[in-house]
Formats: C-alpha cells, structure tokens, sequence
C-alpha cells in the first residue's frame, strides 16, 4: 500500500487502461481534418458529410 502512495500521477496515467472510445478515436481523422472535409464539400455544393 506504500508503494501505491509513491507513484506519481502520470505514471498512473501511463499505466491506466486505455478505454474503448479512445482506441476507436485513434484510428479515425483528426476532427479538424474530418470539420475541413464537410465544409469543403458543402461549399462545393454536394453536401457530401452533411446531414
């Protein structure tokens, strides 16, 4: 239990899981990225990623 106490928050961080949600974000576009396609694509007129 002593030992819990010396560890410092970040290697926690480290060491903590890594949830679902954060495993599926990884893997697509950046949000600007995805933000700049819609736009582009609304702008040109095909309404292509907008609902």
């Amino acid at each position: 239990m002593k030992k819990k106490f010396k560890t410092s928050l970040t290697e926690v961080a480290i060491d903590a899981p890594v949830p679902p949600e954060l495993k599926r974000e990884n893997g697509r576009l950046p949000l600007a990225e995805r933000l700049a396609t819609i736009a582009g694509n609304l702008k040109a007129g095909n309404g292509e990623g907008g609902k």
